[in-house]
């Protein structure tokens, strides 16, 4: 999605939920670059989302362990030097 000069890309990050995505955010006035990531409860201050809290059915704690590891480090591994929560663990803002 674009607005104005910021482009806004969705990218699906399963992990520590099968349905979980993370929102590529560039600022094209700055750079083509990515800016940041807003990355939900996938990532956070010196930690990442619990992959147990949604399994169900066939999936397993393993695969999704997997999984959010795959999607922090391949997804958007590309623009981690620039990641940021925008929240601390349990809803407290910095």
């Amino acid at each position: 999605m674009r607005l104005g000069n910021v482009e806004i890309a969705a990218v699906a990050t399963p992990g520590h939920a099968l349905a979980h995505h993370a929102y590529v955010v560039a600022d094209h006035t700055r750079s083509d670059e990515p800016w940041f990531v807003l990355t939900g409860d996938a990532l956070l201050v010196g930690d990442a989302g619990r992959p147990d809290l949604h399994v169900c059915g066939e999936l397993t704690v393993e695969g999704m362990a997997r999984a959010l590891y795959r999607s922090l480090t391949a997804d958007v591994g590309p623009v981690r030097s620039r990641r940021r929560r925008a929240r601390r663990p349990g809803g407290v803002d910095p």
